[in-house]
C-alpha cells in the first residue's frame, strides 16, 4: 500500500467517524424534541381533565345550592342542563382526540408538531374569542342579578336607585369585568398557553436543525 493509499484510507475512516457522530447527534436532537413535545402534550391532557373536574364540581355545587334553597327545576330546565353537560363532555372529548390522534415518535416528529400547533392554535383562538364575549356578559349579568336581588329584598325598584349608587354600580361592574377578564387570560395561559409555546419552540428548533 502506497503512502497515498494510506492517506486515502485514513481520510475515509475519519469521514466515516464524522458521519457516525452526525447521525448520533441528529438522533439525540430528535429524541430530545420528541420528549419535550410529549411532556407538553401530557400537561395539556392533564389540563383537559382538570377543566372537566372543575365543570363537574361546579355542576355539583350548583345543584347542591338549588337543593339547599329548596328550589326545584322544571323538566325543560333539566333537559337544558343535561344537553349543556353532554355538549361540554363532547367538546373536551373531541379536543383530547384531535390532540392525541398522532403517536409522537422521532420519525414523524415534524408531522406531529405541525398537527399539534394547528389543532391547539385553533382551540386557543376559539377560547379567546368565546371568553372575550362571555366574560363581560357573564360578569355584568351576574352583577345585575345580585343587585336586583338586593333591591327586591329591600322592596325597591331600579327607579329608586340614586345617581351615586348608579355610578358605584357602573364602576364596580367595569372593575369586576376587567378583573375577571385578566383572571381568565391568566388561567388560559397557565393551562394551555405555556405548553403551546413549548410546542412552538420545539417546531422552531426542529426547523433550525434542518432535520428531514
Amino acid at each position: 500500500m502506497t503512502e497515498l493509499d494510506h492517506l486515502k484510507q485514513l481520510w475515509q475512516e475519519h469521514t466515516a467517524v464524522l458521519e457516525s457522530q452526525h447521525q448520533v447527534s441528529e438522533a439525540d436532537i430528535r429524541t430530545m424534541l420528541r420528549n419535550r413535545t410529549r411532556t407538553a402534550l401530557d400537561k395539556i391532557n392533564r389540563s383537559i381533565v382538570i377543566e372537566l373536574l372543575i365543570l363537574f364540581c361546579m355542576g355539583i355545587g350548583g345543584g347542591w345550592f338549588l337543593w339547599s334553597q329548596d328550589q326545584r327545576l322544571d323538566p325543560q330546565e333539566i333537559r337544558t342542563l343535561s344537553w349543556y353537560a353532554v355538549l361540554n363532555i363532547a367538546f373536551y372529548a373531541l379536543k383530547y382526540y384531535l390532540l392525541n390522534r398522532t403517536d409522537i415518535t422521532a420519525g414523524n416528529l415534524r408531522h406531529s408538531l405541525t398537527s399539534l400547533r394547528r389543532t391547539l392554535g385553533g382551540y386557543m383562538t376559539l377560547y379567546l374569542v368565546v371568553l372575550t364575549l362571555l366574560v363581560p356578559l357573564s360578569s355584568i349579568s351576574g352583577l345585575i342579578t345580585g343587585f336586583q336581588m338586593g333591591l327586591t329584598e329591600d322592596g325597591r325598584t331600579w327607579a329608586d336607585v340614586s345617581p351615586k349608587a348608579w355610578a358605584i354600580l357602573i364602576g364596580v361592574g367595569i372593575a369586576y369585568t376587567a378583573l375577571s377578564y385578566l383572571l381568565v387570560r391568566w388561567y388560559l395561559w397557565a393551562m394551555y398557553g405555556v405548553h403551546y409555546q413549548e410546542i412552538k419552540r420545539c417546531a422552531t428548533e426542529l426547523e433550525e436543525a434542518r432535520l428531514d
